[in-house]
């Protein structure tokens, strides 16, 4: 028994709010942090819009149910990939991007209006998926610089996930028809396939907030190691203390220099930390 295409759509619909919201969230919090995480809402939100308007259809114009909607997935796609450029630094042109979206609408227009084919244009949406992810791939798993990819892993993986789900289905729909010429009839082909870019949507929104998390834990990382420096390379003597019982926690090098202390008799190496400390210097 074939899936209700229409209801996967419903509920690909409602995911795909939810993670907007959970991006809109997190660039609410970062967007003065991070570049790029704006084009991450965007990206989200334009998808939201297309799937909406292909749900739908019957109901408005095939012009926007059927061509417009499917542009804005294509081009929520290419503002991820810009998004992404943005957050790891990694920018480069995208003419041949803008070049490609134009034919894709020319194709899409054709065999929409011109020689209707659902079959069609199901191949063409499937390679356009293939060819925006496959940037994708390349910019986390080549293209960002080596010490950045353990972060960007898990969105290239998703990314790929999107490219063989979308070779699975060129492969399917060029070896077995289609049912019907109607999206919502088309049978299970597009069910199957539509149940796993779902999937991939959801695992794809995990992987940006993970993504967020660990740069937010290396950017922390990288002003711990800064501040411990010039801690410990100060020509004054500096300790950190407890603020509330005025106990040694830290003490730099010229601090020993200067009296004479080991760093162990100094410092309280066992007690509960305190997350407040006042800093002390002697010249």
């Amino acid at each position: 028994m074939n899936l209700d295409i229409k209801t996967i759509m419903v509920m690909n619909l409602i995911i795909n709010v939810v993670a907007t919201i959970s991006i809109a969230i997190i660039w609410y919090y970062n967007k003065n942090r991070f570049a790029g995480v704006t084009l991450w809402v965007w990206c989200l939100f334009f998808q939201v819009v297309g799937i909406l308007l292909i749900l739908l259809q019957g109901v408005i114009h095939d012009s926007l149910s059927i061509l417009l909607s499917n542009v804005l997935l294509i081009c929520s796609t290419l503002i991820l990939l810009v998004g992404l450029e943005d957050f790891t630094n990694c920018k480069g042109k995208h003419t041949h991007n803008y070049i490609f979206i134009f034919l894709f609408v020319v194709l899409r227009y054709y065999f929409t209006f011109i020689d209707p084919n659902l079959g069609f244009r199901e191949l063409i949406m499937s390679g356009a998926i293939i060819i925006m992810d496959s940037q994708i791939c390349w910019l986390m798993f080549k293209r960002v610089p080596y010490p950045m990819r353990q972060m960007t892993l898990l969105t290239g993986i998703v990314s790929g996930g999107f490219v063989l789900a979308s070779i699975f289905k060129l492969a399917m729909i060029i070896g077995f028809d289609l049912q019907s010429n109607e999206f919502f009839k088309s049978g299970v082909i597009n069910s199957l396939t539509i149940t796993m870019y779902i999937t991939l949507n959801f695992c794809i929104t995990i992987s940006l907030i993970l993504m967020i998390n660990k740069r937010l834990l290396k950017d922390v990382e990288t002003e711990k190691d800064k501040f411990n420096k010039a801690f410990d390379l100060s020509p004054y003597a500096l300790i950190i203390t407890d603020m509330y019982t005025n106990e040694i926690l830290e003490v730099n090098q010229s601090y020993i220099d200067m009296f004479g202390y080991k760093r162990d008799t100094c410092c309280r190496k066992n007690g509960r930390q305190k997350i407040y400390c006042s800093c002390f210097s002697y010249a």
